[in-house]
C-alpha cells in the first residue's frame, strides 16, 4: 500500500485559512462547506494536530496551524507560478530555429517570416 498523499485536504486548509472560515473556503473551492470541513478534520488527524480554534462565530490558527500555514502558503504560491509558467510554455513556441535555404530566398520569404515570429 503506498503513503498517503502529503497533499490531501492542504488546498481545503490554505482556503480556510485565508477565507477566515468555512463558508468562504467552500466558495473560493466550489464544494460545500461540509466537504471543506471534513478534508480539514481528515488532514487534522493525518498529522494528529488541531489546525483551527473553531467558535460558533469565527475560525481561528492554532499554533500549529500557523506554523503550518507559515511554510506551506509560500511553497503553494511558488507551485502556482510554475504551472503557470509551464501552461505558457505550451502557448508561445520557443527555442532555435534553424533553416537551410537558398540566399535569394532570405529577404523574400525568411525575413518576412522570423519578423512575423517576433
Amino acid at each position: 500500500m503506498s503513503p498517503p498523499d502529503p497533499f490531501t485536504g492542504l488546498s481545503a486548509f490554505l482556503a480556510v485559512a485565508e477565507a477566515g472560515g468555512f463558508t468562504g473556503a467552500a466558495a473560493r473551492l466550489g464544494v460545500s462547506p461540509a466537504a471543506v470541513s471534513q478534508a480539514v478534520k481528515a488532514l487534522e488527524g493525518r498529522l494528529g494536530t488541531l489546525l483551527f480554534v473553531r467558535t460558533t462565530r469565527r475560525v481561528g490558527l492554532t499554533e500549529a496551524g500557523a506554523a503550518l500555514l507559515a511554510r506551506v502558503g509560500p511553497a503553494t504560491a511558488e507551485i502556482a507560478a510554475a504551472v503557470e509558467a509551464a501552461g505558457a510554455m505550451s502557448a508561445v513556441p520557443t527555442g532555435l530555429l534553424r533553416l537551410t535555404v537558398p540566399r535569394m530566398a532570405v529577404p523574400l520569404v525568411v525575413e518576412p517570416v522570423v519578423a512575423a515570429l517576433r
